[in-house]
């Protein structure tokens, strides 16, 4: 009988065992970082998504509205024809859209829908004369190198569906 035979299975099961172990280690990893990168292009998607949406309806609305009031830095005022308003208003981290019917008080919305976006973006509205255009500037502090770095500028014409209205 040769026990050195015996030895030798024992040390190359050790082996295997040992080599498993450290590709095992190295999956995790790359599992690890392939779960985070995941993770951060939902949230990038999921950015995209909202501000795509906020894109269409800020130009729908300014479009429609007859003048823009600026109410503060990062709360503004749409006003239609017949008195109904829309109001964007920065609440972190979202922009908050209201609608209001000419007879509605303020504490009644008709409709109230809002935009997540990141805790450090930051909304600023204008108006600019020429043509008048109602404007919606979304910017995340950060390095201008940095790819994740968001500066969005969001424009529309006021009035522009009216019948005297502009272009």
């Amino acid at each position: 009988m040769n026990t050195n035979r015996q030895g030798m299975m024992l040390i190359e099961t050790v082996a295997a065992l040992s080599a498993g172990s450290i590709l095992m280690i190295a999956a995790i990893g790359v599992i690890h970082q392939s779960m985070a990168w995941s993770r951060r292009a939902q949230v990038r998607n999921e950015l995209q998504s909202s501000l795509e949406r906020l894109a269409r309806q800020w130009r729908i609305d300014t479009h429609g509205s007859e003048r823009l009031e600026l109410l503060s830095a990062d709360h503004v005022q749409l006003v239609g024809r017949t008195g109904e308003r829309t109001q964007y208003r920065w609440q972190s981290p979202n922009l908050i859209r209201e609608q209001y019917a000419a007879s509605s008080p303020e504490a009644n919305p008709i409709h109230r829908e809002q935009f997540d976006l990141s805790d450090d973006c930051k909304p600023g509205f204008e108006q600019i004369d020429a043509p008048k255009r109602g404007r919606l500037v979304i910017v995340r502090p950060g390095p201008v190198a940095d790819e994740d770095r968001i500066e969005l500028e969001i424009s529309g014409v006021i009035d522009r569906w009216s019948f005297g209205g502009s272009e």
